[in-house]
């Protein structure tokens, strides 16, 4: 854990010092890297976010225990295969599976996503400053300013995502780590005031998010895999 942390962690300030120091070199490795990371960021989000509450709504649904391969190859053998209730079942059960999967590493996701994410924004930035738009000019425009808010929410986040965070706050943990839905707010907001009709489904996924969200909290089950 905490290698990959650290290892991320300067990939991700390396391309960032490249991007203001060195801008040239980073466009003819990467063209389009800014859109690039921004892309990649907003795809490993809605993991993150859709992880858990597809994890404990579909908890009721399938019979797997075991979170293994050969655990679903096997809960899938004894699932009769000559009708739709197996398809159903099958499917439920690996969907199931790859949110099992993704709770286990919800941790190591989030902080991926962070740096991902802050690797976009501050190559921009790099961009920016290089071509003499000034810091102040960019929080005047509010679509810039709240993906910045959007990063520093995130960025609690990330420093907080550790054992020793969890043994230091105790039971205050959780809350500062739920400020990332305060960044995913932001980062709505930012990515509707950039070009509202072309980043409509957000705002559509963030309400089908929300209403899991709601499922989740009146579903009885409780997470069997490890939480974030």
């Amino acid at each position: 854990m905490i290698f990959y942390y650290s290892i991320a962690t300067l990939i991700s300030f390396a391309l960032v010092w490249i991007s203001y120091f060195a801008p040239d070199t980073l466009s003819f490795l990467w063209p389009e890297a800014g859109e690039f990371f921004a892309n990649a960021g907003m795809n490993l989000l809605r993991v993150v976010l859709f992880v858990k509450p597809v994890f404990i709504l579909l908890m009721k649904y399938t019979e797997l225990k075991t979170i293994t391969f050969s655990s679903l190859r096997n809960y899938l053998k004894t699932i009769r295969w000559k009708s739709w209730k197996w398809i159903w079942k099958m499917f439920l059960s690996i969907v199931y599976f790859i949110a099992a999967l993704g709770m286990k590493y919800r941790r190591l996701l989030g902080i991926t996503t962070f740096l991902i994410l802050f690797t976009h924004g501050w190559i921009n930035v790099g961009h920016w400053l290089n071509n003499s738009f000034s810091l102040a000019s960019q929080l005047n425009a509010f679509r810039i300013l709240a993906g910045y808010i959007s990063l520093f929410c995130l960025l609690i986040g990330y420093i907080t995502s550790n054992n020793f965070s969890i043994r230091l706050f105790k039971r205050h943990w959780k809350p500062i780590q739920n400020i990332a839905y305060l960044a995913l707010l932001f980062w709505i907001l930012h990515l509707v005031f950039l070009n509202l009709w072309e980043y409509f489904g957000h705002v559509i996924l963030l309400i089908f998010y929300i209403a899991c969200k709601i499922l989740e909290k009146r579903s009885p089950g409780k997470p069997r895999a490890s939480r974030k």
